[in-house]
């Protein structure tokens, strides 16, 4: 190949992984928002659940991130089990 690029392996599914953890994070911080927003437009008293759905958000996006940065080749999976 003229421009250095090489085939992807076989069985490589990093388009789909990066595909799919962005979607994860723009729906899950979607929804986050409209609860967050319903629950202070309602009269309804915030509970334990509603303390703790911004940390599982949260997780979450620090799980996707994990896997961008595997799957971009940014850091090894060595890393990520270490870190995670």
């Amino acid at each position: 190949m003229a421009d250095g690029l090489t085939e992807a392996p076989e069985g490589y599914i990093g388009d789909s992984l990066e595909r799919t953890a962005i979607a994860f994070i723009v729906v899950n911080t979607v929804f986050v928002g409209l609860r967050c927003l319903a629950r202070y437009q309602s009269t309804a008293t915030w509970s334990w659940e509603d303390y703790m759905v911004p940390f599982a958000l949260f997780s979450n996006i620090g799980m996707c991130v994990c896997g961008l940065s595997e799957s971009l080749g940014t850091i090894s999976q060595t890393t990520i089990v270490l870190t995670c």
